[in-house]
């Protein structure tokens, strides 16, 4: 499976983005949001359109009840909107918390447990502890939606 990751730091770019690459049809499986924390994307966090990666609730989750790398994550309310704090199999929705203080491989292997390749997990880490938001689309995306992606204002796209 090939996977799209665009680089962003404004809020409603990547929403912008995430509405354009799923409106492109058949050309993305899923298309979900990584971020370090609700506090760092307190606007993606809250909308309910796209799945959300919250990275410190999902290494919280695993140093609280015990999830390793490649391990099974527990998912825990987050807020009365439906949102979770954890993630499953890729696509299945999280919001991702402060990972200040929390680098290395526990956060690169969540992040190879979220769908991103093991390539990308350490300049994936860098871009989150910078404050930036990551878009993760997973399928084959043409050079047009990549482009689309570039346009709503992505530093950077990782293939």
């Amino acid at each position: 499976m090939t996977v799209t990751i665009g680089i962003f730091e404004n809020e409603e770019a990547i929403l912008a983005a995430a509405k354009q690459v799923r409106d492109q049809g058949q050309e993305a499986e899923s298309v979900r949001i990584a971020v370090k924390n609700a506090e760092a994307a307190p606007i993606v966090s809250a909308q309910t359109e796209f799945p959300v990666e919250e990275l410190h609730a999902i290494c919280e989750s695993r140093e609280q009840f015990g999830g390793g790398a490649g391990g099974g994550i527990v998912a825990a309310p987050l807020s009365t909107s439906g949102s979770y704090a954890g993630t499953g199999v890729y696509g299945q929705g999280a919001v991702v918390g402060d990972i200040s203080g929390k680098t290395g491989p526990n956060v690169q292997a969540v992040l190879r447990d979220i769908g991103i390749p093991d390539k990308h997990t350490e300049e994936c880490e860098r871009a989150l502890e910078g404050g930036r938001i990551l878009l993760i689309a997973e399928g084959e995306l043409s050079p047009v939606t990549n482009e689309m992606i570039h346009r709503a204002g992505a530093l950077a796209i990782i293939h």
